[in-house]
Order: C-alpha cells, then sequence, then structure tokens
C-alpha cells in the first residue's frame, strides 16, 4: 500500500515537473500576443500623423505613427498594451490630440512583422530609442509625457526612471510585477523564481518623482485593481488615480479617461 501511494505521489511530481518546465520553455508566447499584421497608417495622413523611424542599439529598424503638438505642448509617448498595435492606440491618443498634444505612438520588436522577439530587455531597448530620437529631433525631456497601457505601464515607469525629467507619466491598468499578476491565475507554479520578464514596477516606483496619473478599471479581470492601488501608493507625489467602478481591463471608454488625464496635465502647468 505504502509503495503504491510513494508511486502515485512520484509520478504526480514528475507530471508537475513536466508542466513547470514546458511553462518555463514557452513563458514568453504566454506573455506577448504580438499582431502580425501591419497597421495602416493612410486613413489618418490627412490629420497630420505620418510614420517614422528609429534603429535600436541593438541594431533593429523599428517604426511608429507620430504627430506633432501644437507650439508649447507637449508630446506623449504611448507605450501599448501586449495584444494591441499602431491602429488601436490611436484612438487612444485622439482626446489628447484634441487637446494640442502630440503623439508618439511606440511599435515594439515582434510587433506588426517587426524585426526581433518580445522581451523585457528588448521593450526597454525599443522605448529607449524612441526618446533618444525625441531628444534628436529638438524634443527635450520637459516636453515629454510617458503613456502606459498594461503591460506597457512597466515599460513607461522603466523609462521615467531612465529619463527623470519627463513632465508627467500616465498608468492604465498599472500592476506591481508581472510576476505578482501571473501568480493569479498559475498559483500553483512558482512563476515568481520562474519568469524571465518580470515588468518590476514597484521596485522602481518609490525613486521616481515624475508627477503620475493612474487609471484602473475596479472590475479589471487581467490586472487586479489591488495591484495598481498598491503601486499607486508608493508612488510619489504629485500623484492622482481615477477609479472606474464598472468597467474592466478592456472596456474603459476613453471619453471617461481621457478628460480627467487632460485636466491633470494641465494642473502641471
Amino acid at each position: 500500500m505504502k509503495k503504491g501511494i510513494r508511486n502515485i505521489l512520484t509520478a504526480a511530481f514528475l507530471v508537475y515537473l513536466c508542466l513547470v518546465g514546458g511553462l518555463y520553455v514557452v513563458q514568453r508566447s504566454m506573455i506577448y500576443f504580438p499582431p502580425a499584421h501591419k497597421s495602416d497608417i493612410t486613413p489618418y495622413i490627412h490629420q497630420g500623423v505620418f510614420e517614422t523611424t528609429v534603429e535600436t542599439a541593438d541594431g533593429l529598424t523599428l517604426s511608429a505613427w507620430m504627430q506633432n503638438p501644437e507650439e508649447d505642448k507637449e508630446i506623449i509617448v504611448f507605450f501599448h498594451g501586449n495584444a494591441s498595435s499602431l491602429e488601436n492606440t490611436i484612438y487612444k491618443a485622439a482626446p489628447y490630440s484634441n487637446a494640442g498634444y502630440g503623439f508618439l505612438l511606440v511599435n515594439y520588436r515582434g510587433y506588426e512583422g517587426q524585426g526581433g522577439q518580445p522581451s523585457e530587455q528588448g521593450f526597454y531597448a525599443d522605448a529607449r530609442a524612441w526618446i533618444k530620437k525625441l531628444g534628436d529631433l529638438g524634443i527635450s525631456q520637459e516636453k515629454i509625457i510617458l503613456y502606459g497601457e498594461s503591460i506597457g505601464t512597466g515599460v513607461a515607469v522603466q523609462m521615467a526612471k531612465e529619463f527623470p525629467l519627463v513632465k508627467a507619466m500616465i498608468l492604465e491598468s498599472p500592476y506591481t510585477s508581472l510576476p505578482d499578476v501571473a501568480a493569479k491565475t498559475y498559483f500553483f507554479i512558482p512563476v515568481h523564481l520562474l519568469m524571465k520578464d518580470k515588468f518590476d514596477s514597484l521596485s522602481k516606483i518609490a525613486g521616481i518623482h515624475v508627477p503620475l496619473f493612474v487609471i484602473q478599471g475596479l472590475r479589471d479581470n487581467i490586472v487586479p485593481p489591488s495591484l495598481g492601488q498598491k503601486l499607486f501608493a508608493a508612488a510619489n507625489d504629485p500623484k492622482e488615480i481615477l477609479q472606474l467602478d464598472q468597467y474592466t481591463h478592456n472596456n474603459m471608454p476613453d471619453a471617461l479617461k481621457a478628460p480627467p488625464a487632460i485636466e491633470f496635465l494641465k494642473n502641471l502647468d
């Protein structure tokens, strides 16, 4: 009897190890969902939107969509979510454009047919290249606002750490770290030990003194709202949080999100 139980436990443990090993190998394919097709800029060219490119430090050429700001206005750099695209993000940028802000809609490596494979350090390299390009165009850090959405909030936080003079940072559906998000679903896996890409914003936020505006849906079914609240609590002033009671991760209307964020930016002036 004891030998039979021991054999069952041993077999179960081996199955568990195989499961953990398999998840470790394919983890990035479970994190990133890059669209394969390239967004069509044609419908937006008449609005002053144009395509621009940059070369990263590791030799990749990436494209983005850009619209120049009105005189004396800032430019908002959008780091979109992991399954999003430029075509989706331009709708998020529209209210800010109407208020006179310019925008740079950043695309990541591996997205929309671009070279390279998605990863945390790769995303940082891409974002770093774009911000440096803005500097080459004569746009100072003080004229840059960072906007991160979902996984892009981790990118925005890292950039705020590296470029501390940016005007402000807006985080939509932020989290403390990616393993904290994954632990909600994979509670039976030691994700904090196994995940390669951590996007650990909580460990960075206390050292960042960029004005912060946080947006979250209180019924978020992907990023637990408590994680965004914990990140917000650890952040420095000035900061504000917009909590939309009836909304989830993907259905928060831009008409509700953008006006309070724009008002926050105006008050910084």
